[in-house]
């Protein structure tokens, strides 16, 4: 059992307190936010001077974890 509110509450909380954000992902798991953030900024030009979010429950792949640098 998570702590955490699921992935969709999340991602709809974090939407409406962030409105000038380009993207806002909340997901169960992913492997790299970095990356998956990457590609998507590689594929829209639109983005350009927005931030974007990706949050995940569970990071399987990347810098960020479990305390890796």
């Amino acid at each position: 059992m998570s702590l955490l509110p699921s992935a969709s509450v999340l991602q709809k909380t974090l939407y409406s307190a962030l409105p000038d954000f380009a993207s806002i992902a909340w997901v169960e798991q992913v492997g790299s936010t970095n990356v998956n953030l990457m590609q998507e900024v590689r594929g829209t030009q639109s983005a350009m001077g927005r931030p974007a979010l990706l949050g995940a429950h569970t990071q399987t792949s990347g810098r960020g974890r479990a305390g890796r640098r």
